[in-house]
Formats: C-alpha cells, sequence, structure tokens
C-alpha cells in the first residue's frame, strides 16, 4: 500500500535498524549493561548513550547536557509544560499556548488549569491561514505577568504551516516569559536549531524521522531548572528517571544524523512531489481547497478540502483503493473526528468536516503520488454530492 501518512509516524531507515542492531549486539555480549553501573559492562552502555547525547547535541545546536531522552514527544511536552508549571509554585503561573498545538501540549495546559487555582490559561487561536500571530501572543502577555509559559509549535502537524517562533521567542523574553515549540513535523523537513530559533524548550519524537518508536527528546536550555514528572533514580541529571532505552536512543542519534545528512535532498523531493500532485488533482478536474498557507508551510503536508465530501468518506474509500491518507483526529475508537487543528483556524464547516491530510516522505515515488492523486480524483468524482462550490481557494 502506497503510504501517504508520514506525519502520523514514519518507516524506521534501515541504517537505523543497523544501527540499534549493532549497538544492542554489543549489549547482548556485555552480558550486564545498566548505563548506570560502574563496572566496565555499565561503563561500555554509558559510553554508547553520552556518545548519542553529544552527537543529537550537536545536531540541534545545543549542549549535551540540555538533552533529555524520553520515551516520546508527548512525555517531552508534558514534562516540560508541568515541570515547568511546578516549579514556578507557590508563584503564579500563566500558560500562553496556541489553540492548535498537539493534544499533549492542549490536554496537559488544560489540566493544570483545571486542577490549581494557581494556574492560568491563554489559548490563542491562528488566523485562517493557520498562523499564529506574533501580535497575538504579544497581547496575551500584555495581560499577564509574573511566571508564564508561551508554547507555539514550530510547524502544525495536520496543514504543515510553519509559524514564526523566532520572533515569538523574542517576544516571550522581552517580557521575561519562557519558550516552548514542539518542532516535531518540522524536523526532517526544515532546518530545526535551537540558538537559532531562541527556545527555551524544544521537544521531538524519533518515530516521526525514520526512528525507532518509543523515543522523545526534550531540549532544556541550560540555565533552567524544571521538576522531574518521573521520580526515582538519577538518570538524566536527574530529571527523568528510569533506566535509559540504550537501543532506542542509539537509533533515534542515527536517524538526526540521516536527516541532517538528506534534509537538502528531502526537500527537493517533498517539493516536487506535492507539486505533481497538486497539479494533477488539477489536470484531472478535482475541486479542493488547500487549508493553511500556501507559502509558510514545511515540504510534503498538504491539507486539502474537497466541496460536499466529508473527511471519513475519502480517508476510507482511499485505504480500499490501496492509499494510506489521514483526516483530523482520530479517537481511541477509531472514530474520525473534527479536527481541531481547522476549527482552530475558523474555517467553514464544510472545510473543517471535509479536511483530509496527505503526508510524503522520504520513501515515496512519483509514480506512487501520481496513482494517488488519479485515485483520489476518481474517488472524488464518486462521492460529489449536489452542492455549490462554496467561495474560496480552488485548485
Amino acid at each position: 500500500m502506497p503510504y501517504l501518512d508520514h506525519s502520523a509516524t514514519t518507516p524506521i531507515a534501515p541504517e537505523v535498524i543497523e544501527a540499534m542492531n549493532e549497538a544492542m549486539g554489543k549489549l547482548s555480549r556485555s552480558e550486564v549493561a545498566n548505563p548506570s553501573s560502574i563496572h566496565t559492562s555499565g561503563r561500555a552502555a554509558r559510553s554508547m548513550v553520552n556518545d548519542a547525547r553529544r552527537q543529537m547535541a550537536d545536531l540541534f545546536g545545543a549542549s549535551p547536557e540540555e538533552m533529555i531522552f524520553t520515551s516520546s514527544a508527548s512525555e517531552a511536552n508534558n514534562l516540560a509544560i508541568k515541570g515547568c508549571a511546578f516549579k514556578s509554585h507557590p508563584n503564579p503561573f500563566h500558560l500562553i499556548i496556541s489553540a492548535f498545538e498537539h493534544d499533549s501540549v492542549l490536554n496537559s495546559a488544560r489540566y493544570l488549569a483545571n486542577q490549581f487555582d494557581w494556574i492560568n490559561l491563554s489559548e490563542i487561536p491562528p488566523d485562517s491561514n493557520g498562523i499564529v500571530e506574533p501580535n497575538a501572543i504579544h497581547a496575551a502577555l500584555e495581560l499577564t505577568s509574573g511566571h508564564r509559559l508561551v508554547c507555539v509549535m514550530t510547524a502544525n502537524n495536520e496543514t504543515g504551516t510553519i509559524q514564526p517562533v523566532l520572533e515569538i521567542a523574542n517576544l516571550a523574553h522581552e517580557k521575561r516569559a519562557l519558550f516552548l515549540t514542539d518542532a516535531v513535523q518540522a524536523i526532517g523537513r526544515i532546518p530545526v536549531n535551537v540558538r537559532e530559533m531562541g527556545c527555551d524548550f524544544l521537544t521531538a519524537s524519533a518515530h516521526k524521522i525514520y526512528g525507532p518508536h518509543g523515543m522523545g527528546l526534550l531540549y532544556l536550555k541550560s540555565n533552567l531548572k524544571i521538576d522531574p514528572l518521573i521520580h526515582g533514580g538519577h538518570q538524566e541529571s536527574g530529571r527523568r528517571a528510569g533506566t535509559e532505552n540504550i537501543g532506542g536512543i542509539v537509533g533515534f542519534s542515527r536517524a538526526m544524523q540521516l536527516v541532517h545528512e538528506h534534509l537538502a535532498e528531502d526537500q527537493i523531493k517533498l517539493r516536487s512531489l506535492e507539486s505533481a500532485f497538486l497539479a494533477l488533482l488539477r489536470v484531472n478536474g478535482a475541486q479542493f481547497i488547500l487549508n493553511g498557507s500556501q507559502t509558510h508551510r514545511v515540504p510534503g503536508i498538504l491539507n486539502l478540502s474537497a466541496p460536499g465530501i466529508m473527511s471519513d468518506d475519502l480517508v476510507i474509500g482511499m485505504d480500499l483503493a490501496g492509499f494510506a491518507i489521514s483526516a483530523g483526529a482520530a479517537c481511541s475508537s477509531g472514530v474520525i473526528e473534527a479536527s481541531h487543528v481547522l476549527t482552530a483556524m475558523s474555517l467553514e464547516p464544510w472545510r473543517i468536516q471535509g479536511g483530509v491530510r496527505i503526508s510524503m516522505g522520504r520513501g515515496n515515488t512519483l509514480e506512487e503520488v501520481i496513482a494517488a492523486a488519479d485515485a483520489m480524483s476518481e474517488l472524488c468524482k464518486k462521492l460529489k454530492q449536489d452542492a455549490p462550490i462554496p467561495r474560496g481557494q480552488t485548485g
């Protein structure tokens, strides 16, 4: 099945599997290999973790001590937000987040605001192009004081829109607030460097960049302190207890290395594939609107709505035709729900209910994309309802 859902997860790169197998092979021959142990085997395991941490830091433009390995980007977001909030107690704490953040940010922030009367929350909607306006963040900062954390993702997971993170980070720092950016969907599609982005916290995920599942990362600026969420041993400098996932860490590091080696060619390929997909839809007479900015977005992520067609019909129909795409957000039962991202953008109901995401990756071919565009065009014709074409940007 041609896979066009790389924003959900990516296949593990062969080079990553090779690196993980090599690491785990060394561990199996060492018999005992807890990185916290001081014997020879433990020191060998610790060396693998330290080497990976140094490499990750170099690739992000950070220092090794600023890298915290976690089980996922969701955990990393929770650690940054809750750890920052709890560290501020008993002082009042204010969270300022965009209204279309990943659920791990949204739900963490909402949980804190609902549970603790000393924590307040402001949710800032993006504009209709899916961009968070710095002026809106500035206005929210003007209305608050004290300990504050601003959270705006680098690139949106559904529309691919790139946010003005450096400008927002600078505004936050002018008001003595901290800034977190979830860079999960940006890494591997655009350059990501913590110094150039001006962030205090940054989160990343391995399985979105052809690495292993179960691995995340939190960049924590060296002068900052947070309360840990997981208490136990002194791993990750006391900030995240638990024996390290050595194979996962090595795999994550190798995946990041490949991202930097292939970034330029991946960008060119993904732009070419998405251009071919959109062009063929137009040639085939498919009517659609591109949701989100046409210019400020990462390569390879398209969010489309077709007049009169529901997103679940398109996703299921494409699946039956042999193509994996996605829509909005899926709850645990697998039922497609209205996209909170498109809702936050205040789009027309038909665009919210009909939005589907096509996310391309390193392994996709032009032949697959052409076949997918043909299949979607034909499916749209079959599903088309008798409805006028809404006013707006059509393809």
